[in-house]
This record gives C-alpha cells, sequence and structure tokens, in this order.
C-alpha cells in the first residue's frame, strides 16, 4: 500500500530506474499476498479434503506467468504456451507446481542464454499411475 501511494503520488520526483524499483516492489507484494491466500485455501482444503474442479489450464498458466512476469522480463525469457485443455484438478495445487517449475527453470537457468520455457498438453494412452 505504501509503495502505491508513493509511486501515485511522488512518481514525478522519482527517475525512471525508482519507479521501476517500487513497481517491482508492489509486484512482489502482490505476489506474496496470494502466496498467504494460496496458503488459506491449502489448508481450508486439507481440512476439507482436496477437492477437484473443472479447470481451464490456461487460465492458470496465465495467472502464473503475470504472477512472474518481473522475473521472465530480467532473465529476457520467452514463455510458449501450447495447448492446453480443461481437467479436474485441485486448482491451488496446480497453479503452485506452475508457479515453482518456471521459476525454478528462471532460477535454474544458463545466465548466458535467455531461457524458452515451453508450456503445452497432451494426452497419452496406458496406465497413467503405473510409472507413481
Amino acid at each position: 500500500t505504501i509503495a502505491s501511494i508513493i509511486v501515485e503520488k511522488e512518481s514525478h520526483n522519482l527517475s525512471e530506474r525508482g519507479r521501476d524499483y517500487f513497481r517491482r516492489m508492489r509486484e512482489a507484494a502482490q505476489r506474496m499476498q496470494a502466496l498467504i491466500n494460496d496458503l488459506l485455501a491449502y489448508s481450508r482444503s486439507r481440512a476439507a479434503g482436496q477437492k477437484f474442479k473443472h479447470t481451464d489450464l490456461s487460465v492458470i498458466i496465465s495467472q502464473v506467468v503475470s504472477d512472474i512476469a518481473g522475473d521472465i522480463k530480467d532473465k529476457n525469457a520467452v514463455v510458449e504456451i501450447g495447448m492446453t485443455y480443461s481437467l479436474d484438478i485441485v486448482p491451488f495445487q496446480f497453479r503452485q507446481l506452475l508457479y515453482n517449475l518456471i521459476s525454478n527453470s528462471l532460477k535454474f537457468s544458463d545466465p548466458h542464454r535467455s531461457p524458452v520455457i515451453k508450456i503445452s498438453c497432451s494426452t497419452a494412452k496406458g496406465d497413467h499411475f503405473g510409472a507413481l
């Protein structure tokens, strides 16, 4: 909230770099709030049992990519989203899984190359749970 007030009322006194730092701080605070909300939802889902919901994966993917857009930009990364489906999933858990996968992809990428992260869905025949 304070960062937003400073950007709104004092942005003319800040350099472009200063505005960028405040923007990043605000985005980090939004990510932290989303994490807190997700943790609360997770604790509720553990208490009430996991509830599967028919969910469009492209919506969750877009949200996660938006949440970490600053990190994607900093790494000069490209996120390519291919074919996706709607599935019965626990949205919070899937969102957290994607967030971790994309964040780790950026974090552990070669610093001398721009990362390319490709996300797509496909179907497979056979015993899906046999490999677990």
